[in-house]
């Protein structure tokens, strides 16, 4: 499960990401989608904001149609990759995928917190949020072990495209 829908972009100039400040983020009111997910939007300082990330490497843009729905428009989405190399030898490229991480945690953190909200239980336990929640930012994994290997991060991103 996944509590953030989108970093929803509003502002015309976007954040460098060195510049979040993550005890300044907040969330939402709980939404539920037609599935029946529950989500947050992110915010800073109660507005929508966007971030601009350094330079990365993607695995280039994928399109989903609708089999169910053809009369949809399709959509895309694109995975930001944060190579080992490129964390180690770029200071921005480490800040940034530092800044999601602690992102990440903080949105668990949430979880915990707002458990009510989201789970309908009084209060769960880390573990708990661990088996539930969806990372957004994924490590990579040896092909046979399904540990993780350090090799890459990625995080996905939807692209809003309009014609």
């Amino acid at each position: 499960m996944s509590a953030i829908k989108n970093i929803e972009m509003s502002k015309n100039v976007p954040m460098k990401i060195k510049q979040l400040k993550i005890d300044e983020l907040n969330f939402g009111d709980v939404s539920t989608n037609k599935n029946g997910g529950k989500f947050t939007n992110l915010q800073l300082d109660g507005n929508p904001f966007k971030l601009q990330m350094p330079n990365l490497k993607t695995w280039g843009v994928k399109m989903y149609e609708d089999q169910n729905n053809p009369n949809q428009p399709p959509k895309y989405s694109l995975n930001l990759v944060f190579n080992k190399q490129e964390v180690d030898t770029d200071s921005k490229v480490k800040e940034a995928l530092v800044k999601l991480e602690e992102l990440q945690e903080k949105v668990k953190e949430m979880l915990r917190e707002r458990s009510k909200e989201f789970f309908n239980k009084k209060s769960v336990s880390a573990d708990y949020i661990d088996a539930c929640f969806t990372p957004f930012v994924v490590k990579s994994k040896d092909k046979e072990t399904q540990d993780p290997d350090d090799r890459y991060s990625s995080i996905k991103v939807k692209l809003n495209l309009q014609k």
